[in-house]
């Protein structure tokens, strides 16, 4: 090979490898959404819902779990689970799971509990979750408390399955 053929050669591969690699990429978009746990900005929620669903849009974000849900109610930071899931829609969001507190619920009649289990289903049903989380074993630190909650998870898991 000639020295100038090879000085040639050397530019134009040295021209290609500076081109952006998508050019070039066979993977195409990713196949996964961006999420964010809204837990790590409660505080901007609980001021500004809307304002703050936007912004984590405009920040590249597509999908949430959430942390605001209100078994009593059955609504999402103030939110109606059904409008709370239009609200995602509208901007172009949505929740693959949502932290459910039932620790306030382990000491009470089973009834109760039940209640409250059927209130998450509900809630995550509406936003089409893919997850229920809960996201903390019960406080006492004792092998009562972790067979007991043992004993939780896999009775409520049974009635999803």
């Amino acid at each position: 090979m000639k020295r100038r053929t090879f000085v040639q050669n050397s530019g134009l591969l040295l021209s290609v490898s500076l081109l952006p690699t998508p050019l070039f990429s066979s993977v195409g978009k990713p196949k996964y959404k961006m999420g964010l746990q809204a837990f790590t900005i409660r505080d901007a929620l609980a001021n500004d819902l809307v304002r703050s669903l936007k912004t984590v849009k405009a920040l590249g974000y597509a999908d949430l779990e959430l942390c605001g849900f209100d078994a009593k109610k059955i609504t999402y930071y103030g939110y109606k689970a059904k409008d709370f899931k239009q609200l995602l829609d509208d901007l172009g969001l949505s929740s693959s799971s949502c932290h459910y507190g039932f620790t306030d619920y382990v000491n009470t009649p089973k009834e109760e509990l039940s209640k409250f289990v059927d209130r998450c289903f509900t809630g995550a049903l509406t936003l089409n979750n893919s997850y229920i989380t809960w996201p903390w074993m019960i406080s006492k630190k004792s092998m009562q408390s972790i067979t007991d909650s043992a004993d939780f998870f896999k009775k409520n898991l049974q009635r999803v399955l």
